[in-house]
């Protein structure tokens, strides 16, 4: 048995080599998904180059032989662990299963097992002849029709596989296609060296082991500069596309180069790939203002919505320098519980500052009365101290009324306005005041504490809207300070009030009062002195009143039920010179 040392056996170690250095760059990940069977097939590989380059090292023919029968199990399931390895890659993994496995590996495992069956190698290979190639032997061999399909099936294996690196590449993010297009690249030249073997007829030496020692090369160059196994493309991709947080990867000049769906929804544009921040606006342009290693929130002004933004640079390792990495998360929720909850911290600081001013006076009434009725009782001492009680009362249940109010409605039912508005006043003092409903629709509401809103504007109109002599009263006339009343005191007092202080005997004209539906929603007006231009943005603060004892809290419950339904109100001039309170409110057609 005669030896040689031809250049192909030491092309062939030198494949082995750079293979298991491959598979043991990728060994040191074994912890990410897929990274196993890629060492699997490095493997593969290696022996296959390793067999066919101690083949060539033989200069008898049968050695040779018994050197190729082992190189035919290597061959084909190197074909059979690359295309595992590409669905691990591609985010495939979960279309194997052992059935399908099993089959996939039927015809290499009866190929690798009939080379060694006498009676069956005529199926892998008939004749063996040794031929001199530039100066060393080598066995020429003509194969039998079970490796032609052996072959054929393991061709179509890798061509599979390599449509499938390709659109994996096509679909990846600019920011990982490096990476992609680098493995995708290398699989074809093991394909190459190949096709010049069995496919064109060239040469009788198989180059497919060099070709994989090039492929091999190129993963650790990805796994080493460009993070292959690190970051797994495709299950990134997938995670990344369906999370609701959005991410956005911006270049040195703020320039876009991957995003996901959420941050396209948050960005409001539908290709900022490839533009920079600051010029799509919004909240991309606040995004392009902060600093690295910072967080700041955000806010989309067209839908009320906000978001945190933080942003930090990415490390400046496999060819990623100068990169920024933001993270939208929605805080839309947490912004509306913090107004809801320094709402309620405002209504409570109200209630104690109502509670601890507006009760000391009927307080301090009550206990003088009480003093003199010890002295000397009379009728009129006790009634004078249930008054002092009543007003007490009174003031508690506004303030309660207030302080819960504001709390968000969860869990609206659809109601009508005209039944809600007919209803209230009927729980409304309203001496001889008129009220008018024009038209109706359905709305989308708590219907108590709707009905407590119009309760309240009632309330309001009545109490404030009566004339004098014809002539309107000027709440400023009521007021020396500036501030109006919005609170539903009583109406009995305040008539016996403008009496004594106006000498009012006729009876006043009625105070009429307008609630009808608009487009946005519905609107209560009355046509009594209405409320100053300078006067309307004082109009809902709690305690502003200027109704003798009032405690200002009316309209303030009116406010408080619109912000708990999310709508919105504005004060202006009715048709008649009197307030007119528009609501604006989601609403559906009857």
């Amino acid at each position: 048995m005669g030896v040689q040392f031809p250049f192909v056996s030491g092309l062939m170690f030198g494949a082995t080599a750079l293979i298991l250095a491959a598979a043991a760059v990728a060994y040191r990940h074994d912890s990410v998904p897929g990274t196993r069977m890629f060492v699997v097939f490095m493997c593969c590989a290696a022996l296959w180059a390793v067999t066919y380059g101690t083949q060539l090292l033989f200069t008898g023919l049968d050695v040779q032989l018994f050197w190729t029968n082992l190189q035919y199990p290597a061959g084909l399931f190197t074909c059979i662990t690359f295309g595992i390895f590409v669905l691990h890659y591609t985010g495939r993994e979960h279309r194997l299963t052992r059935t399908r496995l099993a089959v996939a590996s039927v015809l290499p495992a009866v190929t690798s097992v009939a080379v060694w069956v006498p009676g069956y190698q005529w199926l892998v290979w008939r004749e063996a002849s040794l031929v001199r190639v530039n100066g060393f032997l080598i066995a020429d061999i003509t194969h039998g029709p079970l490796f032609a399909v052996a072959v054929a099936y393991s061709y179509l294996v890798v061509v599979g596989s390599l449509g499938l690196l390709g659109l994996t590449t096509l679909r990846t993010r600019q920011l990982y296609q490096k990476q992609t297009a680098l493995i995708t690249v290398a699989a074809f030249v093991p394909l190459v060296g190949g096709a010049v073997a069995y496919v064109l007829d060239i040469t009788v030496i198989d180059y497919t082991p060099v070709g994989l020692a090039a492929f091999g090369v190129g993963v650790a160059v990805a796994l080493s500069r460009y993070r292959l196994l690190d970051v797994h493309p495709v299950p990134r991709n997938r995670i990344i596309d369906q999370i609701e947080t959005g991410v956005v990867v911006t270049d040195a000049s703020d320039r876009i180069v991957d995003i996901n769906p959420a941050a396209t929804d948050v960005l409001s544009c539908s290709d900022p790939l490839g533009r920079e921040l600051r010029d799509i606006g919004g909240i991309a342009a606040e995004m392009a203002s902060m600093t690295a290693e910072t967080t700041a929130e955000v806010s989309g002004d067209e839908d009320g919505t906000y978001f945190e933004c933080t942003k930090s640079t990415l490390a400046a390792e496999g060819g990623f320098e100068d990169t920024h990495l933001y993270i939208l998360t929605d805080v839309t929720e947490r912004r509306q519980r913090q107004q809801t909850l320094e709402a309620k911290n405002d209504r409570l600081d109200s209630f104690a500052e109502v509670l601890s001013h507006d009760l000391r006076n009927p307080l301090s009434v009550a206990h003088g009365i009480a003093d003199v009725a010890r002295a000397e009782p009379a009728p009129e001492h006790f009634d004078r101290l249930d008054q002092a009680h009543d007003r007490m009362a009174e003031i508690i249940d506004d303030m309660l009324t207030l302080a819960r109010s504001g709390d968000p409605v969860d869990d609206p039912t659809v109601v009508d306005l005209e039944t809600v508005a007919t209803d209230a006043w009927e729980n409304v003092a309203t001496e001889d005041a008129e009220l008018t409903v024009e038209g109706t629709r359905t709305l989308e509401a708590d219907t108590q504490r709707l009905k407590q809103l119009f309760e309240n504007l009632f309330r309001n109109s009545v109490e404030h809207g009566r004339s004098r002599d014809g002539k309107a009263v000027s709440r400023d006339d009521e007021n020396s300070q500036g501030e109006f009343s919005n609170h539903s005191t009583s109406p009995d007092s305040q008539a016996r009030q403008d009496s004594v202080e106006h000498g009012a005997t006729a009876k006043e004209p009625p105070v009429r009062i307008r609630v009808a539906p608009t487009e946005s929603g519905f609107f209560v007006a009355d046509d009594g002195p209405g409320i100053p231009v300078d006067q309307r943005d004082a109009v809902f603060r709690s305690g502003v009143s200027s109704a003798p004892g009032g405690t200002g809290v009316g309209l303030a419950i009116v406010k408080t039920v619109v912000d708990g339904h999310d709508w919105a109100i504005d004060v202006s001039d009715s048709e008649h010179g009197g307030a007119r309170f528009d609501v604006e409110t989601v609403v559906r057609e009857m």
